[in-house]
């Protein structure tokens, strides 16, 4: 468990925790009613769980990287601490175009552009890239590390030929589990908008605005479907303290790509709207995409092709994820402060029988959106794996003097949020870049 240990180091959290890392995690702030979701959740026989800790299966309050009501970022919690060390040196507003090689194939700098001019940096150890898992493949593939097919259609020439970009994968959610109350228990636009709850915020760093988008608790769930282990799930339930209609700025209208019509049937005419959302997920996708390039230029993005939904078993998951997510209606507890279920119906599957299988995989296929959590597309694997990108020290195959350092180098995406593990493969990797061992294994 020593990938375990990193996290450890990393946190500053009570419980399954240490608590002396430089990375903020608290729990959420609680409107009142997470407390009726929760004993919903526990009529259901979900049981209350420390959400990090030994197993994730079961109901728990979200933790999140805040500290005093402000997101606690990996800027603040690790490069501001270090910004005088004289070998440090950040540029900000810069675009990095490629890496830079020797004849003998070796990593010898990067090439970014800045304010309209390119830049070169040279190294004289090694380069680590961490662009995540849409850009550090699109760097890579703009160096002339990828599949030789691709890059030979762009006529760059080949460094190495490398699986980059395969092996995509990312969460999912819909939001089917739209509830209504009757009581005075949850967020909306206008206890946002009130003097009280802005004087809350700014003087304690608490109250409805430091509730990280509404967004306070969530389950973990194991699917019929799922082939892991016991005590991996393969279902994350989020539960969201307000309905998106009830603001009339609609910000999920935007960040879901919402067809109009169809949000308008959902979620329109609810502004102030009392009420909670159930967005349900999976989390151990089986479908694969890939990244591709569209062209040379740095400045235009890649091809994401998720293949979202391609293999028959995320939709198999995504329905019993969404039957749970609707099961809290005939809880004594929801029926307390008057919670129902939305008995509006998607336009699109109206000819379906409404919650039946067949109107919920029309309703995952027409309502899905992405977690932003990607991952897979430097995959790490034995330098004998044809399918890997990077070793298992996080070294670019078939060159010298490169390696990958976020969450594109995991082989199977986690059953969880990817910020922190992504952080821990940073700390990993810095051990690795030094050769020291700065932690030890940890027993569970």
């Amino acid at each position: 468990m020593q990938l375990l240990a990193y996290g450890y180091r990393l946190l500053s959290f009570l419980g399954f925790h240490n608590t002396t890392g430089p990375l903020t995690v608290s729990n959420a702030a609680n409107t009142p009613v997470s407390a009726h979701i929760l004993k919903a959740a526990e009529e259901l026989g979900y049981k209350t769980i420390d959400i990090n800790a030994e197993s994730q299966l079961g109901y728990g309050e979200l933790q999140s990287t805040v500290q005093n009501g402000v997101r606690w970022s990996t800027a603040k919690a690790f490069l501001r601490p270090a910004m005088e060390r004289e070998n440090l040196h950040v540029v900000i507003k810069a675009h990095v175009t490629k890496v830079l090689f020797s004849n003998e194939q070796v990593a010898i700098g990067v090439e970014y552009i800045k304010n309209g001019s390119a830049h070169r940096v040279k190294v004289t150890k090694e380069v680590v890239l961490s662009a995540g898992a849409v850009g550090s493949p699109q760097i890579l593939l703009l160096s002339g590390i990828g599949p030789k097919w691709h890059l030979d259609n762009f006529s760059i020439p080949v460094i190495a030929d490398l699986p980059v970009g395969e092996n995509l994968q990312d969460h999912l959610d819909t939001d089917t589990g739209i509830y209504t109350i009757q009581e005075p228990l949850s967020i909306t636009q206008s206890k946002v908008n009130s003097l009280t709850v802005t004087l809350q915020y700014r003087v304690f760093g608490t109250g409805y605005l430091a509730s990280p988008a509404a967004l306070e608790a969530v389950s973990f769930h194991k699917s019929s479907v799922s082939e892991t282990d016991v005590l991996s799930p393969d279902i994350q339930m989020h539960y969201v303290m307000t309905i998106p209609g009830t603001y009339p700025d609609q910000p999920l209208y935007g960040l879901a790509n919402y067809d109009h019509t169809a949000y308008n049937a959902l979620h329109g005419d609810m502004i102030d709207q009392e009420g909670f959302l159930i967005f349900p997920g999976i989390v151990r996708p089986k479908s694969r995409g890939k990244i591709r390039l569209r062209s040379t230029d740095p400045f235009q993005h890649p091809e994401i092709d998720p293949h979202y939904l391609e293999h028959p078993d995320d939709v198999k998951t995504f329905i019993e994820a969404v039957k749970i997510s609707i099961g809290f209606a005939n809880t004594e507890s929801m029926k307390k402060i008057g919670g129902k279920l939305t008995t509006r119906i998607l336009p699109q599957c109206a000819h379906n029988q409404p919650w039946s299988d067949e109107y919920i995989e029309c309703y995952v296929r027409h309502i899905t959106f992405t977690l932003y959590h990607p991952a897979g597309t430097c995959r790490m694997g034995a330098s004998t794996d044809p399918t890997s990108v990077v070793d298992p020290t996080l070294r670019v195959k078939g060159v010298r003097g490169l390696r990958v350092a976020d969450a594109s180098i995991m082989h199977n995406v986690v059953a969880g949020n990817t910020n922190a593990p992504s952080i821990m493969i940073g700390e990993k990797a810095a051990d690795l870049i030094r050769g020291i061992k700065t932690v030890q294994p940890v027993k569970v």
